[in-house]
């Protein structure tokens, strides 16, 4: 993994443009490309800065990345320090971004090209954690960035299952407007079983689950505008 080493982080900054910042770091475009993802200097908010396994963390997640998790390429270094990384910029939208005319079939278009990936880095003992919206990125094709909150937890049964669950919890929470840890319960029983039945597994056949929106939404190629109508209540989980 290559590194790059400055006493001036403000020098890579010059002609770049402002993405955003998280928790732990602001984000910048770089003019070849590249996004700059900058560790806020703060031990009291930020634990990936004061980590002190960051470098090793961040070439775990570099060597497990694949086409749709889209990890550290450079660290950038101030003497031994990690004060953050570059990584490729994915021209795409956030998922909630993604336009309401946005049909099913698109939605699971290239979903088994995610699920292939997800098994891949799952098999590798990688464990996502930050899973939401603003890190999956959708094109037509899925792509899910900032991983470095993850870690290598080694061969583990349940940890493909639980990135499965943590992927389609970000899919379906956006199409239906449910926050992070709330309940959904559609009002027609046959649908909610068939949904809390098919709606996290882990094969990419969801036949099931496709007609019964499709029926419930009386449209053959339903758009997410129409799949939020389906008829259900959400309770607020005031514990998070």
């Amino acid at each position: 993994m290559d590194i790059i080493e400055t006493n001036n982080y403000k020098e890579l900054l010059r002609n770049s443009t402002y993405i955003g910042r998280g928790t732990t770091a602001y984000c910048f475009l770089l003019k070849n490309g590249m996004v700059l993802k900058l560790f806020k200097k703060s031990y009291m908010i930020n634990s990936l800065f004061s980590e002190q396994k960051i470098k090793e963390r961040l070439e775990d997640i570099h060597d497990i990345q694949n086409d749709s998790f889209i990890g550290p390429e450079v660290l950038v270094m101030n003497k031994d320090e990690v004060i953050g990384y570059l990584y490729p910029y994915i021209n795409a939208k956030t998922f909630k971004r993604v336009s309401s005319k946005t049909t099913l079939y698109e939605i699971y278009e290239h979903l088994g090209k995610l699920l292939d990936d997800t098994k891949d880095i799952s098999k590798k003992g990688f464990y996502l954690i930050d899973m939401h919206h603003r890190n999956m990125l959708y094109d037509g094709n899925y792509y899910v960035i900032d991983l470095d909150k993850g870690y290598i937890m080694g061969q583990q049964d349940y940890i493909y299952r639980s990135n499965i669950f943590q992927i389609y919890d970000t899919i379906y929470s956006e199409i239906f407007d449910i926050k992070p840890w709330d309940n959904i319960h559609f009002n027609n029983p046959d649908f909610n079983r068939t949904f809390y039945k098919n709606c996290w597994v882990d094969e990419y056949n969801k036949r099931e689950l496709f007609n019964a929106i499709r029926y419930y939404t009386h449209t053959d190629n339903p758009t997410i505008k129409q799949m939020k109508r389906i008829p259900h209540t959400v309770t607020r989980n005031t514990y998070y």
